[in-house]
């Protein structure tokens, strides 16, 4: 298990998600990988995911394709990873919307 997915599992936990939501939630987070992962949406597009630190805290990036000028990478730390994972839900069907 890699330690973005101990570290999901541990929020989604302390969130009082049950296994199942948690296996769910893992299942549709493209990481296999701790730097590079296939992205589920678009097959030929590739997600790059970096744990980092910035003033001394966790931070995870997510890129996909090519660093550009245009496409600039998606970091957030744990306190934003703790709302994603309580809103998964929501967030899923947000992103469903057509």
């Amino acid at each position: 298990m890699s330690k973005i997915t101990k570290e999901l599992t541990r929020i989604a936990r302390s969130q009082g998600m049950t296994d199942t939501q948690i296996q769910v939630l893992l299942a549709s987070v493209p990481i296999t990988s701790p730097i590079k992962a296939k992205a589920s949406i678009d097959p030929n597009a590739v997600t790059k995911v970096t744990v980092g630190e910035y003033k001394g805290k966790a931070t995870i990036s997510l890129l996909k394709g090519d660093s550009s000028f245009v496409n600039q990478p998606f970091t957030f730390g744990k306190a934003k990873a703790r709302l994603i994972v309580e809103q998964y839900e929501a967030i899923k069907q947000f992103a469903s919307e057509v």
